[in-house]
């Protein structure tokens, strides 16, 4: 797989994806629009957010400034669970 630069193409929002900012690699999500407790207020609207899994912050970006490149979660490894044996295929 290959990083998808942020201008090129957007991930499908509220979806998992890995996000990078040039420097730092995690797990999070894009939000087309976020909306916090008031959704009149301005400063609690927000379009284009990004949110890292993990984190208790509650905010736009939260944990993760100016992601630049995203992609798509690898598939888990392939598992078969025979009674308490987990066995790799």
């Amino acid at each position: 797989m290959e990083w998808i630069s942020v201008e090129d193409r957007l991930p499908e929002p509220e979806k998992d994806c890995l996000i990078s900012n040039g420097v730092h690699v995690g797990v999070g999500y894009y939000e087309a629009e976020y909306f916090a407790e008031d959704p009149e207020d301005p400063l609690q609207y927000s379009s284009d957010c990004w949110h890292q899994e993990g984190s208790n912050l509650k905010t736009c970006n939260s944990g993760f400034a100016d992601v630049t490149h995203w992609m798509p979660l690898p598939n888990p490894p392939a598992v078969w669970v025979d009674s308490e044996v987990e066995h790799d295929i």
